[in-house]
């Protein structure tokens, strides 16, 4: 009875396991009815628990009761576990995200409590007019990686830039070549053609690359909604419908895309991957400070003087804690939780299985794609597809 009222409460609408419930809590009380020497008399005043010499009348009644109750249980046992499919609600993600937010709300309590008063001790030797570092590459498909990261950069390097665009150009600066020091140098899908291109500029560009990822399913509506807002007035988030058209429209090319612009950095075999910088674990608790680290260790292999490990948590916490950065930098889908049919989530799935299939041989890119793969199966919010619907002239 609990169970089924913590399921109500969740707004779990499933009425096969409702139904089981009930059924299960009277087949146990008709039982304990059954069985029970309370010293109810029977219609001779023989005082009996076999249920095979009960008479007619009161208890009779519970017999019959009784086997109904016993049939329906293992009927809507075996009903509920040929058409109980968690996919189908999306209200029960929410409330587990739910229950998620609260469990990570303590814990990041508990981080206030340790780093609130942290202090960053690495500081960077002053600029020089020229220096010896090669910037990385980072390439970035929109909206992969959060603006804070050029400030965390920054921060782990001593830079007063720690990322430079690549298509920014002015008087003392061209191509991520300045008179500052920089220690990446982000370069957004698709790539624009350019001569030479990027493997022909070896001589300008260290031979490790840090390529930001993000969930394809969170990022295609997020890079609808940046360009809504930037090329399109869009204030906020964009309509719940104006996604549906765009998704229903454009899903396939652009994973198609998503897909090409991992795989064309991959290839490069002038350069390697040193670090795939995910998105989802910026603010992570555990994973955050760890995959900055490993950050810091690939500029440190590059030769830039980087953080020691505690100042590089310290400014983890002071960049993406502390100043609620991803928060501010990307707001969170305030109006709706952008979804996806069914059918969409078939082919998220297939194709995401059929990539991590493909790059086995890079187990960090795989072991992602496996986890946003899982991701997808078990929280993705199932949506009805676009209303192709116009106002009549």
């Amino acid at each position: 009875a609990k169970r089924a009222w913590r399921l109500l409460e969740q707004g779990r609408d499933f009425p096969l396991v409702g139904v089981h419930d009930i059924a299960l809590l009277y087949f146990v009380q008709m039982r304990r009815r059954a069985t029970s020497k309370d010293g109810r008399s029977k219609p001779d005043g023989k005082d009996s628990t076999d249920l095979t010499n009960v008479g007619k009348n009161h208890d009779a009644w519970h017999t019959r009761a009784l086997c109904c109750a016993t049939t329906a249980f293992f009927v809507c046992s075996v009903l509920t576990f040929l058409f109980w499919h968690r996919e189908d609600l999306p209200e029960a993600t929410r409330a587990s995200e739910a229950n998620k937010y609260e469990g990570n709300h303590v814990e990041i309590t508990s981080i206030h409590g340790k780093m609130e008063n942290c202090t960053v001790s690495f500081t960077k030797n002053s600029e020089l007019s020229s220096w010896a570092t090669k910037p990385l590459w980072l390439p970035t498909y929109p909206t992969s990686n959060p603006n804070l990261a050029k400030s965390v950069i920054g921060a782990i390097t001593g830079l007063s830039i720690g990322a430079k665009s690549y298509y920014a150009q002015s008087k003392h600066l061209k191509r991520c070549r300045g008179a500052d020091e920089t220690a990446t140098c982000e370069i957004v899908h698709p790539i624009v053609a350019c001569n030479p291109p990027p493997e022909k500029k070896t001589d300008l560009f260290h031979s490790s690359i840090i390529v930001p990822i993000r969930n394809p399913a969170t990022v295609f509506p997020a890079y609808y909604n940046h360009k809504a807002n930037k090329y399109h007035g869009v204030k906020g988030q964009a309509e719940e419908n104006s996604w549906r058209e765009f998704r229903d429209s454009f899903l396939t090319s652009l994973f198609a895309e998503w897909r090409k612009f991992l795989l064309t950095w991959k290839s490069m075999k002038v350069y390697d991957i040193g670090l795939y910088l995910q998105y989802e674990e910026w603010s992570d608790l555990e994973k955050g400070p760890f995959m900055l680290e490993k950050m810091a260790n690939v500029l440190r292999n590059a030769n830039f003087t980087v953080a020691n490990q505690a100042d590089v948590q310290c400014i983890w916490y002071q960049h993406v804690i502390n100043s609620d950065g991803i928060a501010k930098d990307q707001p969170a889908f305030t109006d709706y939780i952008p979804g996806y049919t069914k059918e969409h989530r078939t082919f998220l799935l297939d194709k995401l299985k059929a990539f991590a299939e493909e790059v086995v041989d890079d187990t960090d890119l795989a072991s992602i794609l496996h986890e946003y793969h899982d991701d997808i199966r078990d929280n993705l919010r199932i949506d009805k597809a676009w209303d192709n619907l116009t106002m009549p002239e």
